[in-house]
């Protein structure tokens, strides 16, 4: 098969664009996680952006300032102090794939990229799994100490 008609196979295979534009259905919402580690991965493009992140459950627990840290306002309401007060800790270590908005959407929030080996930070939701890979949807996510809320727009 020659390059072009490979990348005419490619760019017909659905999978990969109905990975990328998806709802928040794929996700458990009813379950919010709180997850921290270092950057392993980061992949700061459209549609949306993802890191992944080095997680140790043996060494991570939910702060406890967490339902008290200031969270900015978006146009969606989400009752974020809710969600952090119930958040958990996941018990599988490992490396999580973290899904993040357009950016667009971060860009607006004016979220600084993180750089590999950073600590961050994050409240989402357990999503679908990737070959071996756990993934998290982020609702708020944590850098330098700062939370930036991404279901919607700044309010």
């Amino acid at each position: 098969m020659n390059r072009r008609s490979l990348l005419a196979a490619l760019a017909s295979f659905p999978t990969a664009s109905a990975l990328a534009e998806h709802g928040w259905e794929p996700y458990d919402t009813a379950q919010p996680l709180y997850l921290e580690g270092p950057v392993t991965t980061i992949i700061w493009a459209d549609p949306h952006a993802h890191l992944e992140m080095l997680h140790r459950p043996s060494s991570a627990v939910v702060p406890a300032d967490l339902r008290r840290r200031p969270v900015p306002r978006q146009k969606e309401n989400v009752d974020v102090g809710a969600l952090l007060e119930i958040a958990a800790v996941p018990a599988v270590s490992g490396v999580w794939r973290v899904e993040l908005p357009s950016l667009a959407r971060l860009s607006k929030w004016d979220v600084p990229r993180p750089k590999i080996k950073q600590v961050v930070s994050l409240l989402g939701y357990l999503g679908p799994q990737l070959l071996d890979t756990k993934t998290i949807r982020a609702e708020v996510f944590f850098v330098d100490g700062k939370a930036y809320p991404l279901r919607s727009d700044p309010a």
